[in-house]
Parts: C-alpha cells; structure tokens; sequence
C-alpha cells in the first residue's frame, strides 16, 4: 500500500477496527523498505511499570534524600500527600534552584505553577498530569493547557476547579474551555489570577518556547517534553505520523494522533510536545513509556468550532508564553 491508502484506512476505519477487538490498543502506519503498511500493538503494564520506575529510581542523590527526609520529619508527610511524584524525582535530581520551592512547600506556601509542574481537576484523587504551557488567546487571557483526561476526574464541567500539586488551597484556575471526541482531548484552564503560574519550564536546560505553533513532524523528527512525572527534559522520534489509539483511563479511542519513542511516561499526560526550534507541535495523550507514547497534533487548538464551550467564549490562539 501507499502512504494515502494507509491514512485513509487508519483515519477513516483505525476506531472500528480497535472497538471490534478489545485486545488491540493501538493502529499506526508503518514503513517498510518499498511500501508502507498498518501495524498494530498492545500496551504492556509491566513495561509502563518498570519506565516509571527507572526514570524516578535511577539515580539516588544522598543529599538530597537527606533533604527531603529532613522537611519530611519537620513538616510531617502530609505536605506531599497529594501527589507523592515530585518527591521522587527530587530525591532523584535536587538542584539549587528546587531548594527554595521545597522550602516554601514547608511553609504552606505555594509557588508558581509552571510548564512541567503536576495538576488535577481534583486535589488529592485521581490521575494526575502536567501543566502544559500557559496559551494567550487574541483577547489577552491567559489559560493553561492540558488534557482533559487529566482534569475530567474532578473538573467534570465549565467552572470547576482545577488544582496544582500542593494542597487544596491551590487552586490554579476554572476549567474554561475543553475538546473531547474522536480526534482530540484537552482543555484549557482560564488563569484569573496570573500570579498564580508564571512562564517558562522547571526542567533544566529545556527548550525555550518560540511562542508558534509547529508543523506536524514527519517520521524520524525529534521532539522533547518538560516531563512532569519527573522533572527532566525527555527527547524521543517520531516514530509514525498517523495513529489511532487508546487514550486516558477509560481507554476512549482517538484519531489522527502521532507515535514517538522515548518520551512520556505515566504522569506526563498533557505535557506540550516540541520541535528543535521551540515550536509547539503538539499535546502528550498517552503516556506508556518507552516505546509507547502518542501526542495530538496541536492544530486541533484552532478547530474552535469543535470545542466544548457553553459560555461562548470567543477563543482565538495567540501563542504560547
């Protein structure tokens, strides 16, 4: 088969062809030396396990864990009850510029959410992901970026609360604007009080953001995320432009997605993808590790037709800050 044949079938048939069998979680064109073809794949627990696991586990810092423990035994383990990753991957990597953060957790306060941070549509339950980017639109507001699994636990409808990692009490912005259909999942998180967040990464020596929105990438182009499951700018390839699969907890089936390797593991959800140039290009939807990783091509941002948007707010795209 052609390259066409094959994105016709995926695009058009990719979501019968995994509700008819429940064992398939994914459908994605391949390349082979003279044609291109369908492969098919599963997603394996285990694998995601052990991914997660290495990347928090690989490297012991003692002073660090020394730190940790020390504001752990002071403050009681209750100020990191509601979302136990960061300490991981603190305990993994502390730098100088994490230390203050720790402090001022300590304290009960509640610094600036920031791309690669963790937020939920409900403090202290249910899955977690990341804050993607903050998004201007043409009238000046602000909003976080995100995908809608990641927020659909608490948040479950325009004007509800969506929280950062610290506590009840931090409370990012209200769930404004959201797409969830056959071929898109995320939301956008209104920011009213702009103090709340502030722009760039908490990854070292991530990407600066161009403010654009990238072209799709091709096969063999690489991307980076600031990852939110562990703090750290992850790099991985294009491995195949058209894909259908299995997205969130409930396992919905979504179109028109691309497969990357080596990028996202579980807790990334929502994370912005990016090209070489800072480029967003796209959204991380699925998070499995290593091999298994799928993003939304962040054009779906424009389709603003297709949103979810009871309170009629007149959303355009200005850029990414």
């Amino acid at each position: 088969m052609n390259y066409e044949e094959v994105e016709y079938l995926i695009t058009n048939f990719g979501k019968t062809l995994l509700e008819t069998n429940d064992n398939w979680d994914f459908i994605e064109l391949t390349e082979t030396e003279d044609a291109y073809g369908i492969n098919i794949g599963v997603y394996d627990p285990q694998l995601a396990f052990e991914s997660f696991e290495k990347h928090h586990f690989a490297e012991k810092n003692s002073e660090a864990d020394q730190f940790i423990g020390q504001v752990l035994e002071q403050e009681g383990e209750s100020i990191f009850s509601f979302d136990p990753v960061p300490v991981f991957a603190m305990q993994s990597e502390l730098s100088a510029e994490q230390r203050p953060v720790i402090d001022a957790m300590a304290q009960g306060q509640n610094p600036p959410q920031k791309m690669g941070d963790s937020i939920s549509g409900f403090a202290g339950f249910g899955g977690r992901g990341a804050f993607g980017a903050i998004v201007l639109d043409s009238q000046d507001n602000w909003y976080c970026l995100t995908a809608y699994h990641v927020v659909d636990v608490g948040a479950r409808g325009v004007g509800h609360s969506v929280f950062g990692p610290w506590g009840t009490n931090n409370v990012i912005g209200e769930l404004a604007l959201y797409r969830d259909d056959d071929f898109a999942d995320f939301a956008l998180i209104h920011i009213s009080d702009r103090s709340k967040v502030e722009s760039g990464s908490v990854c070292s020596g991530d990407i600066a953001l161009s403010g654009k929105m990238g072209s799709l990438p091709v096969m063999g182009d690489p991307v980076s995320i600031c990852s939110s499951a562990d703090r750290r700018l992850k790099r991985g390839t294009v491995k195949s432009p058209i894909c259908c699969a299995r997205v969130g907890r409930s396992g919905r089936i979504v179109t028109g997605l691309v497969h990357v390797t080596d990028l996202a593991v579980p807790g990334d959800s929502g994370s912005v993808v990016k090209n070489e140039n800072g480029d967003v290009v796209g959204l991380v939807l699925v998070d499995r590790g290593v091999e298994v990783s799928f993003f939304m091509p962040i054009e779906k941002l424009t389709e603003t037709d297709q949103f979810v948007n009871p309170r009629r707010i007149p959303f355009q795209f200005k850029k990414f800050i």
